[in-house]
């Protein structure tokens, strides 16, 4: 049993979510606390709020940086120069994703949701892609050759 750090309840471990920085492991709030915060600071502070701390947390740049990239790129992907279609919950199109190196953190550019998959799924690796470029080049592929 653990107490919440918020509402001071007694509750079994599986209400806390699990924090492997923490001395025994679980987070000090509850899950239901936690949720109950999240749920209040994004209807006070709004979603570009949280956009904007998580792009600063994740690649050290502002939303003002992003529009930057994003009226540099035409807003479009940076490799396939489509917009994105993936869509959110809303049905609305998710932005852009922030590509970045892993090694530097220096943000590269924007790509759409396949983009950015198909390069994470072959681990950034230049060997792979063009081992992959000469595999359809050879083998033949289906895409229109734009």
């Amino acid at each position: 049993m653990k107490t919440c750090s918020k509402c001071k309840e007694e509750k079994d471990y599986n209400a806390f979510s699990k924090n492997r920085l923490s001395k025994d492991g679980y987070q000090s709030e509850c899950k239901s606390c936690k949720n109950a915060y999240g749920k209040k600071h994004r209807k006070d502070k709004g979603s570009q709020f949280i956009r904007a701390k998580r792009l600063e947390k994740d690649f050290s740049i502002s939303i003002e940086e992003y529009n930057i990239i994003f009226i540099e790129q035409h807003g479009v992907c940076s490799i396939c120069n489509k917009a994105e279609t993936r869509l959110n919950n809303k049905g609305q199109p998710h932005y852009l994703a922030v590509d970045h190196n892993h090694n530097t953190g220096e943000v590269r550019g924007l790509l759409c949701s396949a983009c950015n998959r198909g390069l994470g799924l072959l681990g950034d690796n230049p060997r792979l892609l063009k081992s992959a470029l000469n595999y359809l080049e050879t083998r033949g592929y289906y895409g229109k050759d734009e």
